[in-house]
């Protein structure tokens, strides 16, 4: 029996369903790339076990560790860096109370809600857009670097954010704009 086998399966090797074919007529060019996309990478029917397990501990664990790390960074650094985290963690609860407002005007269903791609992180069928995960490190990470404070780990967690991105595609919970816009705002911010 397969370690991993997915949540739910869809249409990879099939034809896209007409519902995918009526959104991307709504939504135009940018949908159907948006779709395209996300099918080169999202995981196959039988993703390598490696790779598989990488994004599910990237998709579920980068969160987690970036809040440890803005903690032990709070107990062994001064004022200054002190700063530069509030200053962060700030830009981070609005970056995610805009991603809340715009999900009250724009609802934008997950892949696996239509059928698409293959599914391997149980997840409730809510609004994906923008993606909460890589906005919540991209303005961590991003708001560091234009405070100039702890570089290093702004540099991480900009990386990290990346990285949660890809992962949330790989398992079929997200389209792939969805984390770019995430990047993208947390840019313009």
């Amino acid at each position: 029996m397969e370690r991993f086998a997915p949540v739910r399966q869809s249409m990879l090797m099939r034809p896209l369903p007409s519902s995918v074919t009526a959104r991307q007529q709504q939504r135009g060019s940018m949908g159907h790339l948006n779709d395209l996309l996300f099918l080169l990478i999202n995981a196959g029917a039988h993703p390598p076990e490696f790779l598989l397990s990488a994004a599910l501990f990237l998709a579920t664990w980068l969160v987690p560790l970036a809040i440890l790390v803005f903690v032990l960074l709070w107990i062994r650094k001064g004022r200054p860096d002190r700063i530069g985290l509030i200053s962060a963690t700030i830009t981070m609860l609005i970056a995610l109370g805009v991603n809340q407002i715009i999900g009250l005007f724009y609802f934008h269903p997950r892949p696996f809600m239509i059928g698409l791609g293959h599914q391997y992180l149980p997840h409730p069928p809510d609004n994906s857009f923008p993606s909460d995960h890589a906005t919540f490190l991209w303005s961590l990470g991003f708001a560091l670097l234009a405070l100039g404070a702890l570089r290093a780990w702004a540099a991480l967690l900009v990386m990290a954010g990346f990285a949660v991105a890809w992962a949330r595609v790989y398992v079929g919970v997200h389209f792939p704009f969805e984390g770019l816009f995430a990047g993208g705002g947390e840019i313009l911010r």
